[in-house]
């Protein structure tokens, strides 16, 4: 394998993989994992396999060519890793199904705010612009047990230590813009 095809793969598991490392858990997410039905199956006959599966109906197939493969998580659509001479399939990573999810979405997790003072940590994100619209609310919990760290559209949960008034973990939330009626 040429130095040339080998930057372009590591490239582009580089580009899926960074991809995982975005991964937040909303309500309704739910996971399915097809690679031991699909291993060593042709692509063609993989992509007729999965276009009949009715919770991933319509989702994009993407096709990456490689000797190799990454572990990464698509989120609603499918990656199949094939070896590019047996045109086979080597690995089909797991696929996180959101309903929620929609296009123009944006995650934001604010780690600066961890740790701080609840008072000033509301000041911080309510004077943020990006956060205009949103709503934040305070939670106190006695632990980190207690954060279900479930991520909400334009809704933030700051979860705080209500003996020491500190924030406990890392404010999130999906912004997404409101569409007039």
């Amino acid at each position: 394998m040429s130095f040339a095809h080998q930057f372009l793969c590591l490239s582009t598991l580089i580009a899926y993989g960074s991809a995982a490392l975005l991964l937040y858990r909303m309500k309704g997410d739910k996971f399915v994992y097809y690679d031991r039905e699909l291993n060593g199956l042709p692509v063609e006959k993989a992509k007729s396999i999965l276009m009949e599966k009715p919770e991933i109906k319509g989702f994009k197939i993407d096709v990456i060519e490689n000797f190799g493969f990454t572990d990464v998580i698509a989120v609603n659509k499918v990656i199949l890793f094939v070896n590019p001479q047996t045109k086979t399939v080597i690995y089909a990573p797991e696929i996180l199904i959101r309903p929620e999810e929609k296009p123009g979405d944006k995650y934001r997790a604010y780690y600066g705010i961890n740790g701080k003072p609840i008072s000033e940590a509301l000041s911080t994100l309510t004077s943020k612009p990006e956060l205009q619209g949103v709503e934040i609310v305070a939670k106190a919990v006695t632990g980190i047990g207690d954060i279900d760290n479930l991520v909400e559209v334009n809704r933030m949960v700051v979860y705080f230590d209500p003996h020491e008034h500190v924030v406990i973990g890392t404010p999130q939330v999906v912004l997404r813009k409101k569409t007039s009626q």
